[in-house]
């Protein structure tokens, strides 16, 4: 048993994850690639992984700290994690710090804000996963960009999205899918009949087929 206040002048004197000179960024990242290296050291993910963003809620003090009222957690820190969906494994996480964030060195400093994060969660995987996210990333540059690094893709689309069919906007037919020979891209428009909308998917990873199947 001891006072409060010694108990603060041993935790703001004694107990860093880093540096106590150090600031920004530096005083928590260095802690956190620590334990991600021992995560990944420690297990290989399945063949199918997911990528969505991950909040942290945090009502101290923080730069980079968020608000938004829609939230569970108003106050947090936003951060993009990559998780094994089959038994819940988090293996690589990255920390959002506005224009710092610490992507990829490769990372093309101008280009997708998606393809920067995917680029640097998939840093410890190699190819052949099919990998999951939401319509925040699916872009035809990101899907560009990991059919070329031999990664499978599926993902919801905003109907906004710049290199997708056109027909995808139709909501007058329940079911429908568009694809082009020439393209390993498979986009599917689906409407239960209870929905006022469809739900538009994009995937490099399916045929209409499989697709037909999974709905029967």
């Amino acid at each position: 048993m001891f006072s409060c206040q010694r108990f603060q002048d041993i935790f703001h004197t004694m107990l860093h994850v880093g540096n106590p000179d150090t600031e920004g960024k530096e005083k928590i990242e260095p802690f956190i690639n620590m334990i991600l290296s021992n995560f990944q050291r420690e297990f290989y993910p399945f063949e199918e992984v997911s990528i969505d963003e991950m909040v942290v809620g945090f009502k101290g003090r923080w730069l980079f700290k968020q608000f938004n009222a829609t939230r569970p957690k108003k106050y947090h820190i936003k951060t993009f994690g990559l998780c094994d969906p089959a038994i819940g494994y988090v293996l690589n996480i990255l920390t959002y710090f506005g224009g710092d964030t610490s992507y990829k060195p490769e990372c093309d400093p101008d280009g997708s804000h998606a393809v920067k994060i995917f680029e640097t969660l998939l840093t410890p995987l190699g190819t052949g996963h099919k990998i999951f996210a939401d319509r925040f990333y699916t872009t035809r540059v990101l899907i560009d960009y990991l059919l070329q690094k031999k990664q499978y893709y599926t993902g919801t689309v905003n109907l906004n999205r710049k290199g997708f069919p056109e027909e995808i906007k139709d909501e007058h037919r329940q079911m429908k899918w568009f694809a082009k020979e020439d393209e390993a891209i498979l986009c599917v428009a689906f409407r239960d009949k209870k929905a006022k909308k469809n739900v538009v998917m994009a995937s490099t990873d399916a045929t209409v087929a499989t697709i037909k199947k999974k709905m029967l």
